[in-house]
């Protein structure tokens, strides 16, 4: 029961927070990430794609060091998010 609980708490903070519907459906997101993000403030894609990988990942200071997640990984959902940056200026 524990996991659920920490779903639903997760599931809370993300609708109360997160209303950018892009930062949601973005490729490799889940709640969890969803709920550290915004535990931290980064309730935007615009927020997500302004982050280094190392200041998600990092082992010691990164918002989401304690959720095991892959460097490519990360890399591949900054560079998505950052795709409208690109179409934006064309």
């Amino acid at each position: 029961t524990y996991l659920k609980d920490q779903d639903i708490n997760n599931i809370k903070i993300i609708e109360e927070k997160i209303k950018d519907e892009d930062l949601k459906n973005l490729e490799g997101m889940n709640n969890k990430i969803l709920a550290e993000l915004a535990k931290s403030n980064i309730l935007t894609l615009n927020d997500f794609a302004d982050l280094a990988t190392f200041e998600l990942i990092d082992k010691e200071e990164g918002i989401l060091k304690d959720l095991d997640i892959e460097e490519e990984e990360i890399n591949k959902m900054i560079m998505k998010a950052r795709e409208n940056w690109f179409t934006k200026e064309n």
